[in-house]
């Protein structure tokens, strides 16, 4: 079996396949490819903030595709990882409600 292990910034993906309901009926022409990939392993100089089984989007056109076997792996630069995507409920955000800071700035 072989083993990919990301080195430097390097970030090891996988394409994101939505699971089949029971009683669905696919048609094979409108089956198109997601644009979320999952986070297999990161390179030891990878941002902390990535975390393996993270669901990530990538800027388009980036990264080396690989198969090995039936499988296929993207290999990216951890820049071109552009957010993370996250299911119901959305993590909570704090919005702030604080009047925005004043310019140092007076009319003359």
């Amino acid at each position: 079996m072989k083993m990919i292990k990301p080195l430097g910034d390097q970030v090891l993906l996988k394409r994101y396949k939505e699971e089949k309901k029971p009683g669905m009926l696919i048609v094979p022409d409108s089956e198109d490819k997601t644009d979320i990939f999952i986070i297999l392993d990161v390179g030891s100089i990878a941002p902390d903030s990535l975390d393996i089984g993270d669901h990530v989007l990538l800027k388009k056109y980036s990264g080396q595709s690989y198969k090995f076997g039936d499988k296929e792996f993207i290999l990216v630069s951890a820049e071109d990882i552009l957010a993370k995507v996250f299911s119901d409920p959305v993590p909570s955000i704090k919005i702030p409600t604080e009047e925005p800071i004043k310019s140092g700035f007076q009319p003359i």
